[in-house]
């Protein structure tokens, strides 16, 4: 089973198997039916592990090169508990279903019962992720079915509906493999028309999708923007020596002038993270530099630090104490303005607890517990007279951070440092692929700008527009088509979670009322 969850993380990014990840999952689910109960308390967890480690390697590689090798394994292992807990509780769940049946006639035996609730837990769980102990739906597997037909779903209920017909995609098959081994325990030959009904299953969920594929949702409205994107290929943004840093800003620097004098762009967007100072110095530095930006607008990522320290436009990596900072998006020039700042830290790399023996070891782990969250509701970008939702680096992982966003907003801007995962090709490439969810599900352009790439200009429909690949300085341009408007679930969110359960509880108390008044000698 562990090899199993393994095999799941082939249909992630940088493969996007995603019938391996259907066959993986229908296996667990499979197993889980004929394994003894007590088997079923730990078989849940055995393939979340598997999943996780294989999916999120990428965790290992940070923490090792981060902080001592000792707390690396410790906090590692910690990581891959938590993503693995949702299969965990399933498994949990359905042994407890084995052990304590409801009653003698609603047991476990019940096949389209059982999966019913498994997936329908299985998929709260997921939701769960986005907010319980700070949140982290990287294993969420919405993203997993980009360029398929189920990604017309996004725009309708979210990554997390894409994920959910998925499942029950692996649960159709489940189910089809355990009717038939009981059609022939009972020597019935036509298991065909339990393969039917599978069948049916798939084709509605696909053929339903492509129909939802084809539907806009958002009007385009304006004239095409062109957008010019600088990638630094900075390692660690926060651990290079001032004058290493300096450099790296006169480069992206060099950059953007050479995409608004060769390309003509009207927007520029840098990476996070590339200069520490307070906002007034920061601006003013930028207003010096107006003939520049006299038509074309500038994104940049920056540490804004409060103002207590001696304003620079550049400054070294501060360990604690350090002023107060928040992570954030400025935006300047003709027609734009406007700050936005991150709000989703990062758990024990931006955010620590305040109390205890922990604030004295964020030194020793190279953290940044100063980085204030920012407001739950801020004021969207304005750039080049549009109005822009902003996010920065994970938190493209967070699909409700593009939530509330008002239906004027017409593009939306990612800013990342994926330094750490240099090493690993494959969380830069699962990353786009949030981003690209992202984009799907507000069925707005997306513009990527990460430090070590690959950066990228995104549709409205999650298509790559353009992409730069990774390891070295590079820029990329393209025009994007703003548009405005709300998708079903920028607008109602994950509303449709709420009526599944219902619907699956009063399904349930159905039937088992049912199944009650049923005489025993029926069964």
């Amino acid at each position: 089973m562990l090899v199993c969850g393994a095999a799941s993380a082939l249909g992630f990014a940088p493969l996007g198997w995603w019938p391996v990840w259907v066959g993986a999952v229908a296996c667990f689910l499979v197993s889980l039916s004929q394994a003894p109960w007590q088997r079923q308390w730990w078989l849940g967890w055995v393939f979340g592990l598997g999943a996780a480690t294989a999916t999120t390697h990428w965790i290992g590689v940070a923490l090792w090169q981060g902080i001592p090798k000792g707390a690396a394994v410790g906090a590692t292992a910690i990581a891959w508990l938590y993503c693995a807990w949702p299969w965990g509780l399933v498994g949990m769940l359905s042994g407890a279903l084995r052990r304590y049946p409801l009653d003698q006639h609603c047991g476990p035996s019940n096949s389209v019962s059982r999966l019913a609730c498994l997936t329908s837990v299985l998929v709260v769980a997921w939701w769960s992720q986005a907010w319980w102990l700070s949140g982290f739906p990287w294993l969420v597997p919405g993203a997993v079915w980009l360029d398929t037909p189920l990604q017309g779903w996004g725009p309708v209920g979210g990554g997390l509906l894409m994920a959910a017909m998925g499942l029950w995609l692996a649960a159709a098959l489940a189910w089809g493999w355990q009717t038939q081994q009981a059609l022939r325990a009972k020597r019935i030959p036509k298991t065909w028309r339990t393969w039917q009904g599978v069948a049916l299953v798939w084709v509605g969920v696909f053929g339903t999708g492509t129909a939802l594929q084809r539907m806009a949702w958002t009007e385009a409205t304006v004239q095409p923007v062109r957008v010019g994107v600088v990638q630094a290929d900075i390692p660690l943004t926060d651990q290079l020596p001032p004058g290493q840093l300096e450099a790296y800003q006169r480069m992206a620097w060099r950059i953007s002038l050479a995409l608004i004098s060769r390309h003509d762009v009207n927007v520029v967007v840098w990476p996070e993270g590339m200069v520490s100072t307070e906002e007034s110095p920061l601006r003013a530095w930028l207003t010096q530099n107006g003939s520049v930006l006299r038509q074309t607008a500038l994104v940049m990522g920056a540490l804004i630090r409060e103002p207590q320290a001696p304003a620079a436009l550049t400054g070294t990596a501060v360990r604690s104490p350090h002023p107060k900072a928040h992570n954030s998006l400025l935006a300047h020039g003709p027609g734009s303005g406007g700050r936005y700042d991150k709000r989703e830290l990062v758990p024990l790399v931006e955010s620590w607890p305040e109390r205890g023996p922990w604030p004295m070891m964020a030194d020793w782990a190279s953290s940044r517990p100063w980085i204030q969250p920012g407001a739950a509701v801020q004021t969207p970008l304005v750039l080049a007279g549009q109005q822009v939702g902003a996010s920065i680096c994970y938190e493209d992982a967070f699909a409700h951070v593009y939530q509330g966003l008002p239906a004027t907003v017409s593009w939306l801007i990612n800013a990342s440092d994926d330094g750490w995962f240099a090493n690993s090709p494959a969380m830069p490439a699962q990353h786009l692929a949030l981003s690209r969810l992202r984009a799907l599900e507000q069925r707005k352009p997306l513009v990527r700008s990460a430090n070590i790439g690959p950066s990228a200009v995104v549709g409205a429909w999650g298509e790559i527009i353009t992409q730069t690949g990774t390891g070295k300085p590079q820029m990329l341009h393209a025009d994007i088509q703003p548009r405005q408007g709300h998708t079903p679930y920028a607008r109602w969110g994950h509303t449709w979670l709420w009526a599944m359960v219902l619907l699956v509880v009063c399904t349930a108390c159905l039937w088992r009322i049912r199944r009650k008044n049923r005489p025993l000698t029926a069964d």
